[in-house]
């Protein structure tokens, strides 16, 4: 899926960077072309897993009444990225 002298450019320079004294971060934008997202068929629900999570905890305010405003306090993270399971 990805071409392979791609992949080598990507890495050459990811291995000869310099030192950064900030957190890096990288943004993507993706343009889908002829994708009608109002049919619900077409719209997409994905989640990608960091490799290394986000490197601190992760922390939910709620705002809720009734019975379900006290369930999230007993809620523990279990997994490598830190979001709550229930």
């Amino acid at each position: 899926m990805v071409d392979q002298e791609t992949l080598k450019a990507v890495k050459k320079a990811l291995d000869e960077r310099p030192k950064r004294n900030f957190v890096e971060t990288v943004e993507l934008a993706i343009n889908l072309k002829d994708v009608d997202l109002a049919v619900p068929s077409n719209r997409i629900d994905e989640e990608v897993q960091l490799p290394h999570g986000r490197g601190k905890a992760v922390r939910v305010g709620v705002f809720a009444s009734g019975e379900l405003a006290g369930t999230g306090l007993t809620r523990k993270s279990s997994s490598p990225t830190g979001a709550a399971r229930p």
